[in-house]
């Protein structure tokens, strides 16, 4: 997915939600953004090495280093088929998540960034955070239209606009606490501030925007934490997003994509009880098809798109992570059209 901080507008929603004023702490990123230099899409003659660093949190199921080189082929062969591109992925290292993300360096840890973050994240348990909420809801209303809130959110359709987006509340809560819910060895996933941040958009997208090791993440968390800049498809699935891309001028590709693991390694019925269970094999392969649709981002410059089945490069609009792979897989990525070409992330 496509996912970054919007100052100018949300700045606005977050003053307006607190019933203050105030300068907005983020402003700087919307001049390091407006500051990018324009994006091309890279050449698909030859071939491309892509550096990928694995972190790992111990409490949730993690992959070793034949499991995630087993996901790497199976990558670069998507890769070739669906996108065009001879790509290589060759892991750079393995390091533990929470150690990574204790290290005093860490971007995330200077003032003006930790200031940041805490202006954009918010908890939807708290009165303040519901209203921040609500603007979101409201937003992504007019900004998209009745006809794909109501796909997105199920129980919509007809309903007047208020009543609706009062519906898509209540179905981000219950999903939201599942997500929370979800189980750790240890005790629950979020326990603490260090939890939080490892399992937090704003986190990560501070984590990467000055990456250099590597080109490529990979982490067998998931991103739950609610935050501000959430887009319509993130909304639907109560703040979980899977993967995103970001600009990064210092990367040989413009950009630095995640994408994260746990909703895959865990298994279909982790997210979908319903599904029927998956075996090691199916939860890479799905995986696969995540990282496949990052590719499509930070390669071909792909900006979103919705609603068609069986495009990899339209995301999954709920939790069923494994029947949007399987749609995909049996289309053999059919798309009607592709996305439009984007000059930044």
């Amino acid at each position: 997915g496509l996912r970054r901080v919007k100052p100018l507008f949300l700045a606005a929603l977050i003053l307006w939600a607190a019933g203050c004023s105030r300068k907005d702490p983020c402003a700087f990123l919307a001049a390091r953004y407006e500051a990018l230099p324009a994006l091309e899409p890279i050449p698909k003659e030859g071939s491309h090495e892509l550096r990928v660093l694995y972190l790992e949190d111990e409490r949730v199921p993690g992959l070793d280093a034949a499991g995630r080189a087993a996901l790497y082929r199976k990558a670069e062969a998507l890769s070739g088929r669906w996108l065009g591109y001879r790509i290589r992925l060759r892991e750079v290292g393995a390091r533990n998540l929470r150690a990574e993300f204790s290290r005093p360096d860490a971007p995330f840890r200077r003032p003006k960034e930790a200031a940041c973050i805490a202006s954009w994240d918010f908890d939807p348990e708290a009165k303040k955070g519901r209203a921040v909420l609500e603007g979101l809801l409201a937003r992504e209303y007019v900004a998209r239209g009745e006809t794909l809130f109501s796909r997105l959110f199920p129980g919509t359709a007809g309903k007047p606009p208020a009543e609706a987006r009062r519906l898509a509340l209540e179905r981000f809560m219950g999903i939201h606490r599942s997500l929370f819910a979800v189980p750790a060895r240890g005790g629950p996933l979020l326990r603490n501030a260090l939890d939080r941040a490892m399992y937090s958009y704003l986190f990560w997208a501070s984590y990467l925007r000055e990456a250099s090791e590597a080109d490529f993440y990979l982490t067998n968390a998931a991103l739950v934490v609610p935050d501000n800049d959430m887009p319509i498809y993130v909304l639907a699935r109560g703040g979980l997003t899977t993967g995103f891309v970001d600009n990064a001028p210092q990367s040989p590709y413009g950009g630095v994509g995640i994408v994260t693991l746990l909703p895959f390694l865990s298994g279909a019925r982790l997210l979908d009880p319903s599904a029927a269970p998956t075996t090691r094999e199916e939860n890479l392969d799905a995986a696969a098809t995540m990282v496949l649709h990052e590719l499509g981002h930070l390669f071909a410059r792909y900006g979103e798109k919705y609603g068609e089945p069986g495009c990899v490069h339209v995301a999954s609009e709920d939790l069923r992570y494994f029947r949007w792979h399987a749609a995909i897989r049996e289309a053999d990525n059919r798309c009607s059209a592709l996305p439009e070409l984007l000059s930044r992330f």
